[in-house]
């Protein structure tokens, strides 16, 4: 092949070559996440039913916007098969927004399969790739010397966080937050020991998704993620440091479990229910995870934090003033409505696979480039 011919192929393949490296750039940071939620109902009684998605009924909530961790790109309502996007709408609630679908009448022994589709971006950032990820590290918060309360929510100390049998249940507590208080030269170092004693004092105990209340959590010394997290929270608020619960999917392929009544059955598909606690200081917010972390920096719980180095977690609801079970439950309106909910999450691609067409553009580029270089050493 002619020295000019191969030169000429170079120039034509050189924007291919940098447009599938910057494409391949971006896409790599990038996991797509198709979350459907199918409610199956069915009205048994002889009489009609109201169905309504809303706060006071069924809520369905629209995965929120989290920056350098996830973004929803659309989502879709249906009805019967039938496109219904266009006649919903969003709501707030309790710092979340649900979606809104119009009420129906299910007719005696009437059937309706109302269904809902979220497309959701998340950051890559497993194997340190973390160019599009914003993984929020322990130091952010080393930096942060006064707090500045934006949200009376974050810090609220009342109804289920104070809830207590006895006044010595709650003491404990107060006693607990001295403790910690007193052996802490600054609000970071506060952060670092009340996960710490969470973690290693509160036994992970398999359960249900029902959150006990903080002072039971202690006296209990065991609990699941969002007890937790219920404690790590108010241990935070009682310093003054703003805090919540993000509530949130991690997906595992082929994993399903089941919750059912008697006319009440939902079946979570390729993913576990979790929580975990965050802080929210000064525009700086850290997660702090002392079930789903690994041991690396400083703090392993905020460092290691499952959501700081992975993709699998999505955040779906947060829970800052109110009783976090508030946030899990909904009420069905009639005990003669049956109900079969299913949740599935799909992963719709895997970025290491995006990286072969570059690949084999760059190899191809390569030899090329090598043949030209041999030619003209010739």
């Amino acid at each position: 092949m002619r020295k000019s011919s191969i030169f000429i192929i170079m120039i034509l393949l050189t924007p291919l070559v940098l447009a599938l490296l910057v494409s391949a750039s971006i896409e790599f940071n990038k996991t797509i996440y198709v979350l459907k939620t199918t409610y199956l109902l069915e009205n048994t009684d002889n009489k009609t039913v109201t169905i309504s998605f809303d706060e006071n009924n069924i809520k369905e909530f629209l995965i929120p916007d989290i920056e350098g961790w996830q973004v929803l790109r659309n989502y879709t309502v249906y009805f019967n098969g039938v496109d219904i996007t266009k006649k919903c709408s969003l709501k707030s609630y309790k710092g979340n927004k649900i979606i809104v679908i119009p009420s129906y009448t299910l007719k005696p022994k009437e059937k309706v399969n109302i269904t809902t589709v979220q497309m959701i971006e998340v950051y890559w950032a497993e194997s340190g790739l973390t160019i599009s990820r914003c993984s929020r590290s322990s130091a952010l918060l080393e930096n942060v010397r006064s707090i500045s309360i934006n949200s009376s929510a974050l810090t609220y100390l009342g109804g289920f966080w104070t809830k207590h049998d006895n006044l010595t249940t709650w003491s404990k507590i107060i006693e607990l937050k001295e403790s910690i208080d007193a052996d802490s030269d600054s609000l970071a170092e506060y952060v670092f020991k009340v996960s710490k004693w969470v973690a290693e004092n509160i036994a992970y105990n398999p359960g249900n998704f029902v959150i006990n209340y903080p002072a039971k959590i202690l006296s209990d010394r065991k609990g699941v993620c969002g007890d937790k997290s219920a404690l790590i929270v108010t241990l935070l608020r009682l310093k003054g440091i703003p805090s919540l619960i993000y509530f949130s999917i991690v997906y595992e392929e082929n994993l399903s479990s089941k919750e059912s009544s008697k006319y009440l059955n939902i079946e979570y598909r390729n993913f576990a229910l979790h929580a975990f606690a965050v802080v929210c200081a000064d525009e700086t917010y850290v997660p702090i995870d002392t079930t789903v972390y690994a041991d690396v920096g400083k703090c392993p719980y905020i460092d290691g934090a499952g959501v700081n180095i992975s993709d699998k977690i999505i955040v779906f609801a947060q829970a800052s003033d109110s009783d976090p079970n508030e946030v899990l439950t909904f009420s069905l309106p009639s005990t003669k409505l049956k109900a079969n909910i299913y949740k599935t999450i799909e992963k719709k691609n895997n970025p290491r696979e995006k990286l072969l067409l570059p690949v084999i553009v760059v190899v191809v580029f390569a030899c090329i480039t090598w043949l030209f270089a041999r030619n003209i050493a010739e």
